[in-house]
């Protein structure tokens, strides 16, 4: 909704650049957005939407389910009774829940890719000594995808961070580089296409959208005298928030990665001195610097 309405003002200030915003807006657009902000996108899931199986539901899932020969119906009883982990700051939108002691599910739309379960498949597979939660289901209900998988317990370095001092921060930094440098031996990514080289990469981002031109200029900053680094398999969303951790008895730190949509940051917090190297902006300092310009030009 406040996307629409972000388009809808934008249309109206080229028209018109001293446009009274406040005529733009609908009357009711403060009632709404708020009732939207109320809203849990579980009311969306009805018992009349089928529940489509597309990646078998693990014994752990099952157990939890109601004896009741209508899916659908199991489900909506058992996320009920979920507790709310995470669910974005606006209404029918990605949500997660704890359906059990060892279950999580994650309800994200049909329109969002679920990458993050054939990641999670991926890892099971190929990389079983990556600390990240293992798939346990994936089913299609209405216009939603529910995603099951391991609950990871612990807590969110997000909130530890702040207490902890120089030599554990260095030591989670290190347990981190160790568990994303074996996550990157593996270089070959699969898309709708695959993706073999950084040309390849390059070629899949520019090709969505932004000014071909200007992309054009921005992508003439490359050296062309230079090997792209290689396609690796990673971790996208590399943030404090995203990161579980468990203290040890000793006092130190256990880290663990989750897949979850958090948009939180560390306002003026030191995390950057402590990016693991491995994926490090030093690492492709001119790539990196280009991505923060033409982040916004492409999707």
């Amino acid at each position: 909704m406040e996307s629409r309405m972000l388009m809808t003002l934008s249309l109206a200030l080229e028209k018109g650049p001293e446009a009274d915003l406040l005529s733009v807006l609908p009357s009711v657009y403060s009632k709404t957005l708020a009732g939207l902000r109320e809203c849990n996108t579980r009311s969306l899931l009805q018992e009349s939407d089928t529940a489509i199986i597309v990646s078998p539901l693990s014994d752990d899932v099952k157990k939890i389910l109601t004896k009741d020969n209508n899916l659908s119906r199991a489900i909506i009883e058992l996320l009920g009774r979920s507790e709310v982990l995470f669910q974005y700051p606006h209404g029918f939108s990605t949500i997660v829940l704890r359906a059990s002691e060892a279950i999580a599910v994650k309800i994200v739309r049909d329109v969002d890719n679920i990458t993050e379960y054939t990641s999670m498949q991926y890892l099971r597979d190929q990389k079983a000594s990556i600390p990240a939660p293992r798939p346990h289901g994936l089913v299609k209900m209405g216009k939603f995808y529910l995603i099951f998988m391991t609950f990871i317990s612990g807590l969110d370095l997000e909130e530890a961070w702040p207490q902890l001092e120089d030599h554990q921060k260095r030591d989670i930094s290190g347990q981190l580089d160790v568990i994303l440098s074996d996550l990157r031996m593996r270089n070959i990514r699969i898309s709708s296409k695959p993706i073999m080289i950084t040309k390849d990469f390059e070629g899949f981002i520019f090709s969505n959208s932004g000014s071909p031109v200007y992309l054009k200029f921005l992508r003439s900053f490359y050296p062309s005298d230079q090997p792209g680094p290689d396609c690796v398999f990673t971790h996208g969303d590399i943030r404090p928030a995203n990161i579980k951790v468990t203290q040890n008895e000793d006092g130190s730190w256990k880290v663990s990665l989750k897949v979850t949509n958090n948009l939180s940051t560390i306002e003026g917090s030191d995390w950057y001195l402590y990016l693991p190297k491995c994926v490090s902006p030093l690492q492709c300092l001119t790539r990196w610097l280009l991505d923060r310009v033409w982040d916004q030009h492409v999707a």
